[in-house]
């Protein structure tokens, strides 16, 4: 038994005031395993447990694993990325398997004839766009080469950027 893919939808009112999560989860059953269940935890940006829950799994395709509501959830924004978590653990008789995926909470609006607003706030966005095509390396770049290019565009004073990932090995 294994979980194959894991969706958080984190969506806010426009005020801010609740927060709606919704986590999808898609098993596969080739070992044919008729007794599995997962545990849900929920947690803050500040890492402590918001939510917890226990579900048995009697179905191995997509499905909706948990559904709630949160009051004033800490919002996510370029200055404040505050991140939640949701700790997936499948025990079934083939063993367990921790999953984790991280979300934010935030509402945007492109306004009519406007500017974009986050959390309802302006937010001018100051972008660029990225290639995996990094010289010499292509799109196998490090872990640090990464990071330092992330760097250089954050002093370079971004907050959008525009993913273009190479899928075809040949093309480096």
């Amino acid at each position: 038994m294994a979980l194959t893919s894991l969706q958080a939808y984190a969506t806010v009112e426009e005020d801010g005031k609740e927060g709606h999560l919704s986590i999808k989860g898609t098993f596969n059953n080739h070992a044919q395993t008729d007794d599995a269940s997962v545990h849900i935890e929920i947690f803050g940006p500040d890492k402590q447990l918001v939510h917890k829950e226990k579900k048995r799994i009697n179905e191995f395709t997509e499905q909706e694993l948990l559904s709630f509501s949160i009051a004033e959830p800490k919002l996510w924004s370029p200055d404040y990325p505050n991140l939640y978590a949701c700790k997936i653990t499948l025990v079934s008789s083939t063993g367990t398997m921790v999953n984790e995926e991280k979300f934010g909470f935030r509402h945007f609006e492109f306004k009519t004839n406007g500017p974009f607003h986050l959390n309802g706030e302006r937010l001018l966005l100051r972008g660029t766009h990225r290639h995996e095509d990094h010289a010499g390396v292509g799109p196998a770049m490090t872990e640090e080469m990464i990071i330092k290019e992330m760097e250089m565009m954050k002093e370079m004073g971004v907050n959008f950027i525009r993913w273009a990932i190479t899928n075809n090995p040949g093309s480096c």
